[in-house]
């Protein structure tokens, strides 16, 4: 949609302000605003300067302001997908930004808040309160709109039957139904954080925590069922046929958690810690509902829900403990215990978990710290099924299994135990290079235990049960600080794991195209690092690591290579001029066995294992530069570009299916650039205007309508009392 380009001048200026960088740009000018001293004869303070002297950049004012406001107005122009170009942002073509801070103080007392609208559609609020040790609170409200995307199923066509949309369209296994075609899906997200602490005494303390958000809007429904064929679709030509619905659905989720904690201190060596956790969340969503066939005839078919949210509820229970063992060990112990009930099912999920760590400096110029934790967590099976539509597919080529079941959920017991470790083998050749010199490295070992993860298939020809997981992690590393200005790091990592999680596809005949998984058995990793700043006015740091992970096990045969980098650099030409900028890649190459036509139930020829390779690569640029005129006048601006590319290479047929169309839904190629700038110019003392303009381009190769620009402007004043 494109909106009429608004222009809407303010009693001071005209700025110009992009979506993207609202709260940060116009709510604070890049510069901070001097304190200019009035002369006599009210002229400019830098009037009376000499033309060589360099302007200070900051001044300390002892002026006695405590609040400020700050407003303007804005107008926007927009061109393709509002999603894109603002999906945490309000495209309003004009509405106000406003903004406003203060401070008050009487030394024993102190109260402070700031609040601001960077447009119509997005608020946040923050106060602080001190009170002395007795009581300090704290608190932030948020909240802003998120649009959403919808999803249009390339790919799928359109059922032959509009009336009963889970009607097959002969001779295409894929169709869809997509009630909410073109619907613009957002939902309003507000967030209230809150923190309030004081000291009951010199040794006991206490703390509430709060936190509590809501969301509310429309979301994208998606169902997907198997179809069953009609009596008179006979034979291996027909296979199960795939049907997707689509609809919008009315959400309003709400969570609310309260944490009361009490700190003592036993000792001067002991201290404890407890709290308690309290989360609720509740859902008031539209019922949403698809057509299940049960049968060979299509015309029984059974209504489901779907996209269910149950209400739940949190319980968790905390002890902490810090303590010293003498001069050099440190000693930290954490156990909880917790419960999430299902209010829906009427189930419960139990878990509990130690962390422990010691750490002793006693040999000089070597730490070390050993840990260890476990987790175990049991949940308990409903009592009932939900019933048969919403969990049985009929098998097509043989008897229905029409028998509702209980699938058992999994428990899992978690250990995980190591050392690290940090050594200066020089440490006492205080002021020279070697004395910087350190060595890094530690061990790990962990390991998950799985209860009911036992997964028979849908005919009968296999069960797969999930191995437990081991797995062995090392790394090394050395650091060195040749100087102030020069320091370097280099390490490793490996990860070695046995058995990692799988998933299982229980429509395959063979387990062989039942089992796949995205983890690897195997992970290296060399991270290497600089840093430099040969003066207070520069610095320049680079980062940049490979990383290898891979699984050549019985079930999986995938290999990925990563080699990201990045730089950043920081100039402070004069007091006056300042320059930032950047450069990041991160590629990441996949090669990985597919089985393709694992749900086929027709012949045993269909299902294949074919190799993907997958490449996925962005590169960010960046660019900023802020400059100081004069104490009156100041510039910043900045340009910002991102591309980023994922390909899927084209797949193998196998004779008889071709699969030559998936890269083309999967494949992904976006360019945005971001052009800012700004000007602030004080007035006079304690009035200050500003002037910004950004420019967003989110543009889409593949499918053009997610591309979209926007340009903003701001215009406003900035004034202190």
């Amino acid at each position: 949609m494109v909106h009429r380009f608004q222009i809407v001048y303010t009693a001071a200026t005209v700025v110009i302000l992009g979506i993207g960088n609202l709260y940060a740009a116009a709510a604070e000018p890049a510069v901070p605003e001097p304190a200019v001293a009035e002369s006599a004869a009210s002229e400019p303070a830098e009037a009376s300067m000499p033309a060589s002297h360099e302007e200070p950049l900051y001044q300390v004012s002892d002026s006695p302001e405590e609040f400020a406001a700050r407003f303007g107005w804005w107008g926007t122009n927009t061109i393709g997908s509002p999603t894109k170009v603002g999906e945490y942002q309000g495209l309003s073509p004009s509405s106000p930004f406003w903004d406003v801070d203060g401070l008050r103080s009487n030394g024993t007392k102190t109260l402070s808040f700031s609040a601001n609208g960077p447009e119509d559609e997005s608020t946040h609020a923050d106060l602080h309160f001190y009170n002395g040790p007795g009581l300090t609170a704290d608190i932030q409200y948020e909240r802003f709109p998120h649009r959403l995307d919808h999803d249009p199923f390339p790919g799928f066509v359109a059922p032959n039957d509009a009336k009963n949309p889970t009607t097959p369209t002969l001779g295409n296994p894929y169709s869809y139904t997509d009630n909410n075609f073109g619907h613009d899906y957002a939902i309003r997200v507000q967030e209230i954080k809150a923190n309030f602490k004081g000291n009951i005494n010199d040794s006991i303390k206490w703390r509430v925590n709060y936190f509590g958000i809501q969301k509310e809007g429309d979301r994208q429904a998606t169902a997907v069922t198997h179809c069953a064929r009609t009596t008179a679709q006979t034979g291996t030509g027909f296979n199960r046929q795939c049907h997707v619905l689509s609809q919008s659905q009315r959400i309003l989720w709400q969570t609310s958690e309260v944490e009361p904690v009490i700190e003592m201190s036993l000792t001067d060596s002991l201290r404890l810690e407890y709290s308690r956790t309290m989360r609720t969340f509740t859902q008031a969503d539209s019922v949403v509902t698809t057509t299940y066939n049960l049968t060979p005839a299509v015309s029984a078919g059974t209504t489901g829900v779907y996209d269910l949210v149950p209400d739940s509820t949190t319980e968790i229970d905390r002890l902490k403990a810090h303590g010293q063992l003498g001069e050099a060990t440190d000693v930290y112990v954490l156990s909880y215990v917790g419960n999430t009930r299902n209010q829906f099912r009427d189930t419960n999920r139990h878990f509990g978990g130690v962390d422990g760590r010691i750490t002793n400096n006693s040999i000089d110029g070597l730490t070390l710290t050993a840990f260890g934790k476990t987790y175990t967590e049991n949940t308990q099976a409903p009592t009932t099924a939900l019933g048969q539509s919403l969990y049985l597919e009929p098998d097509l080529n043989g008897p229905l299994n029409n028998t509702p079941g209980i699938v058992q959920p999994v428990n899992r017991d978690v250990a995980d135990f190591g050392v690290n470790g940090r050594w200066r083998p020089f440490f006492d050749e205080v002021g020279t290079v070697r004395s910087r010199f350190a060595l890094i490295g530690g061990y790990d070992y962990g390991t998950i235990r799985r209860g009911n993860a036992t997964y028979p298939n849908n005919h009968g020809t296999f069960t797969f049960t999930q191995p437990d997981t081991d797995s062995n992690t090392l790394f090394l590393g050395v650091e060195e600080k040749f100087s102030k200005e020069f320091s370097t790091y280099l390490k490793y990592k490996l990860i070695d794991t046995d058995y990692p999680l799988y998933g299982v596809t229980l429509e395959s005949h063979t387990l062989a195209n039942a089992i796949t998984t995205n983890l690897p058995t195997r992970e290296d990793r060399i991270e290497l690092g600089a840093t430099w700043s040969p003066t207070d006015r520069f610095m320049l740091n680079g980062t940049g690591w490979y990383e290898n992970a891979s699984n050549h096990g019985p079930y999986a045969n995938f290999e990925s290579n990563s080699f990201p980098f990045s730089f950043t650099t920081w100039y402070s030409v004069t007091s006056q001029w300042s320059l930032n900028g950047g450069y990041a890649y991160f590629p990441n190459h996949i090669t990985q066995d597919v089985v393709l036509g694992a749900d086929s139930n027709v012949t045993a020829t269909i299902p294949f294992r074919s190799p993907w390779t997958y490449m996925q690569e962005a590169s960010v640029v960046n660019i900023g530069a802020n400059y100081a005129y004069s104490e009156r006048l100041s510039f910043n601006g900045g340009i910002e570009y991102v591309r980023g590319v994922d390909v899927i290479s084209n797949i193998p047929d196998n004779g008889a299916i071709s699969y030559s169309d998936i890269p083309g839904y999967s494949k992904v190629s976006v360019d945005t650039c971001r052009v800012s700038a700004g000007v602030d110019y004080l007035i006079r003392r304690n009035l200050t205007t500003y002037v910004r303009y950004n420019y967003y381009n989110y543009g889409d190769t593949v499918t053009a309508y997610n591309a979209g620009t926007a340009h903003m402007l701001l215009g406003g004043l900035t004034a202190t009392f």
